[in-house]
């Protein structure tokens, strides 16, 4: 089997199994707001390589070393780090990471923001695309990551999230897996919440008086809509409403309601969640948990200890800064990303892809937006970079939405 078929075949599975649960629990919403002006940055994402396994490669940044002097596949991209605060100790040998797919490494001595990153190019995905296992090598880097950040290696006001997401943006990665490098969305069913998304939890069943389960049904009801919400060192939840009837308006009277989350969470600005998923056996369900904490090292302990056993409740926490709340089999929880089309905030799933967006217009509208569409992506720090590919609705559909993108295009 050739690399691009194997490739693009477990990136497909991979994707349709962390998206199936979301697409099929979402609610729609949508709202309007004010699209606000911000700068654009001096680089471009561009979707290149084969149509069966399109690679996302930021397109103007050169190789910090020249490509005849690096080995086969693999090329070095520069690094800039947004935070401006000094490292805890100067940076030494010791402040690097090599991995068989992902290095990184100090760039300038004198300068704690400049690093180089050491990564497959776009022709180096489809050579060895089918020969890694992509997840297992980006946690692996991404643990070695947190270590350097514990360690002092990083400005301090840089978690290593940010870090992470920084390097994914400066580096070829494969297009279908965007939400695993952006949220850690992968097969361990974790999603990484960050400003801009929404919460919806709903309860699927409940418990009457003698005990008996009873359906959610339009008598019997709870539905909880959460924003996720900018806070001065990371992220919180604001409530946004809640939908509660008959058997719903005891759960939402109860000690340990959903509705407690906001203020359950309230000191914890790094915020994860685990959707229902099932182990890698597909008999032991893992029911949605949300985990909080403002040190990235608890989250990903904890997230190690469920993913390592049969969950029923939340773990043992190491610390006393660690937030949990299992919210049940009961229950059902989706993620929902902000998305600007034609300057009016909408919401989708996770996993919407640009085509899928389009393929709702009309056939006589569709045609003209892939005509005239300009895509611009956040970047972490600030700023915005367009997104380019070919204009056809198939390409479209390899281009996955992400919190925070802008669409506009002639209407």
């Amino acid at each position: 089997m050739s690399a691009t078929t194997s490739s693009t075949k477990a990136a497909f599975r991979l994707k349709a199994t962390s998206a199936l649960s979301f697409l099929l629990c979402s609610l729609a919403l949508a709202t309007t707001g004010c699209m606000s002006k911000t700068r654009l940055d001096n680089r471009a994402f561009t979707l290149a390589g084969p149509a069966e396994f399109p690679i996302l490669a930021p397109s103007n940044l050169a190789p910090s070393v020249p490509p005849s002097a690096q080995p086969n596949d693999f090329q070095k991209y520069p690094l800039v780090l947004t935070g401006n605060q000094t490292p805890a100790i100067p940076r030494a040998a010791n402040c690097a990471v090599k991995g068989d797919v992902f290095s990184l490494a100090p760039a300038k001595a004198s300068n704690p923001k400049l690093w180089s990153v050491t990564s497959l190019t776009v022709d180096g995905w489809q050579h060895r695309g089918d020969t890694i296992d992509m997840q297992a090598e980006w946690l692996h880097f991404a643990h070695q990551v947190l270590a350097l950040q514990q360690s002092g290696c990083f400005p301090q006001d840089e978690s290593p999230d940010e870090i992470l997401r920084q390097i994914s943006q400066s580096i070829p990665l494969p297009a279908s897996e965007e939400l695993f490098f952006t949220y850690a969305l992968g097969r361990t069913g974790f999603v990484d919440l960050v400003p801009g998304m929404q919460v919806v939890i709903e309860r699927a069943a409940f418990q009457n008086q003698a005990g008996a389960r009873v359906p959610a049904g339009v008598t019997d009801q709870f539905t909880e809509r959460l924003a996720v919400v900018h806070k001065h060192n990371g992220s919180s939840f604001r409530l946004l409403g809640i939908d509660s009837r008959g058997l719903g308006r005891t759960l939402d009277q109860a000690a340990d309601s959903p509705r407690s989350v906001p203020e359950h969470f309230g000191a914890s600005p790094q915020l994860r969640l685990m959707l229902l998923t099932l182990t890698n056996d597909s008999n032991t369900r893992r029911f949605p948990v949300l985990l909080g904490s403002s040190q990235t090292s608890d989250i990903w302990e904890t997230s190690d200890k469920i993913v390592a056993g049969t969950l029923t409740g939340c773990p043992p926490a190491s610390t006393s800064g660690l937030q949990c709340q299992f919210l049940g089999r009961n229950s059902a929880v989706s993620v929902l990303m902000s998305v600007w089309v034609n300057g009016h905030r909408t919401y989708s799933p996770l996993g919407t892809t640009l085509g899928s967006l389009l393929g709702r217009l009309p056939d006589s509208e569709r045609n003209q937006a892939l005509a005239t569409l300009s895509m611009e992506r956040p970047l972490v720090g600030g700023g915005y970079a367009p997104v380019n590919f070919p204009r056809d609705l198939d390409s479209a559909r390899n281009v996955i939405l992400l919190n925070g993108d802008r669409l506009t295009w002639r209407h």
